[in-house]
């Protein structure tokens, strides 16, 4: 079964994990750690369809959640999907949606991070390569957002080194 996370942009928190179909309310608050008085505590509404690859969100606060720097309205819907840049409020607080394969064995990752933290290498790295199948997600979605290019800007973007996503 594949997972969806609602990955700050800016790095202001860990990413936010979307169940499968569960509908989740994000906005000004301790998980997302947006304190700007702008954002209501529910500003949308997000529901995660891993199997399709998509995000729905819908805005319930009256100031302006953006999809690529479109907005949406109050009760507005639209949907994300990978490499789509989700803007909170007020063009503020980029999100962006990534899938990855639920890791099968969280004990032997765990295990194998503890090898790192230990000042053996050759241990982690054997820990490693004899893990690989189950440590890693499986085929992990990333895009470019460098050479995205939003619909109203004609600019070329400037070449920014790729992003990989956070290990968990």
């Amino acid at each position: 079964m594949r997972i969806c996370w609602l990955v700050s942009k800016d790095g202001r928190h860990q990413p936010i994990k979307l169940p499968h179909l569960e509908t989740i309310h994000i906005g000004r608050g301790p998980e997302t750690k947006i304190t700007d008085k702008k954002c209501s505590r529910q500003q949308a509404q997000l529901k995660a369809d891993c199997n399709k690859g998509h995000v729905m969100i819908k805005q319930l606060g009256s100031n302006p959640t953006s999809i690529d720097s479109v907005e949406l309205g109050k009760d507005a819907e639209g949907k994300l999907k990978t490499g789509v840049i989700l803007h909170i409020v007020n063009g503020l607080y980029p999100y962006t949606v990534e899938f990855s394969e639920a890791l099968e064995n969280i004990s032997e990752r765990s295990r194998c991070n503890e090898e790192r933290s230990k000042s053996d290498k050759r241990r982690f790295e054997k820990c490693v390569n004899s893990n690989v199948d189950t440590m890693a997600p499986k085929k992990h979605k990333s895009t470019d957002l460098s050479k995205v290019s939003s619909p109203s800007s004609s600019k070329t973007p400037k070449e920014e080194p790729t992003k990989k996503a956070p290990f968990f």
